[in-house]
């Protein structure tokens, strides 16, 4: 999968939620659940999802494999010099990775598109009118989609730095390109990310589920 982030190599896996799909992972995976008795569900998408930063690693150039640990707030830690980020769900799992010397703090997201009786439930938490209105009508609910993941790459890639939590508000979707849109902080973060400052976040779609890619 290209993403167009220079620096950046990306994985994709699509997986089934059944015991012999997990049977399989774990068989050709080095991790574990860190919880026990987790459901057959978080298993299967925690392990797809490490399958596919093992395999995002070895394109962005390590050569050994190696654990990738679990942080206090279930982020993944990466091995010394390189930095990514995971998502999965619905049966899709994505990585990206790049070397700290080639990127900045990455954020990844995948989201199956938003059933429209559900995203005429939740647009308000997601995004403002303006935003919506970017979008002709009769694509609200792929849009939404596009928003809500778009929001969600960014603060995957900002946490890490910032240390707090903001809400999908917090951002506004200030532009769109082909196959990239552009968020402004409406808020201050840190001295670094600060209330006015811009961030790229490219997108696209496989089948039914939308992804996106932040570089901060």
């Amino acid at each position: 999968m290209a993403l167009g982030v220079d620096g950046v190599c990306a994985a994709t896996l699509r997986y089934a939620c059944t015991p012999e799909a997990l049977a399989q992972l774990s068989a050709d995976n080095r991790h574990r659940y860190p919880r026990r008795n987790a459901s057959l569900v978080r298993q299967i998408d925690f392990l797809a999802g490490r399958t596919c930063a093992e395999r995002a690693l070895h394109r962005a150039g390590l050569a050994m494999p190696a654990a990738i640990g679990t942080g206090s707030h279930g982020e993944p830690l990466w091995p010394p010099g390189f930095r990514g980020s995971i998502s999965h769900g619905d049966g899709l799992a994505i990585a990206i990775v790049a070397r700290e010397s080639r990127a900045g703090r990455l954020g990844v997201d995948v989201q199956t598109r938003i059933e429209p009786g559900v995203a005429a439930e939740i647009r308000g938490r997601i995004a403002t009118p303006e935003e919506l209105a970017l979008c002709a009508p009769a694509m609200d609910d792929a849009w939404l989609t596009l928003v809500f993941s778009a929001k969600e790459s960014l603060f995957k890639a900002l946490f890490p730095q910032v240390g707090t939590y903001f809400e999908f508000l917090d951002a506004t979707l200030c532009a769109v390109h082909d196959a990239r849109l552009t968020l402004r902080l409406n808020t201050t973060l840190s001295p670094q990310h600060v209330r006015g400052r811009c961030y790229d976040v490219v997108y696209g779609w496989m089948g039914t589920h939308a992804w996106t890619c932040c570089c901060a």
